[in-house]
């Protein structure tokens, strides 16, 4: 898709070993999360910064 590895962010709550999200681990730029409201509180302060 010619995407940028340095522009993505992978936001996920099983980044851990055998987590269903290990896989980008070390590939992409990635933030965890313990829950959904843990996600919206990370879009909404990166939304915010990025104005």
């Amino acid at each position: 898709m010619g995407w940028n590895k340095k522009g993505c962010l992978y936001i996920g709550d099983a980044l851990f070993p055998g987590g269903n999200d290990e896989t980008v681990v070390g590939v992409i730029e990635t933030k965890s999360v313990r829950n959904p409201e843990d996600t919206f509180t990370l879009l909404e302060e990166f939304l915010t910064q990025a104005r």
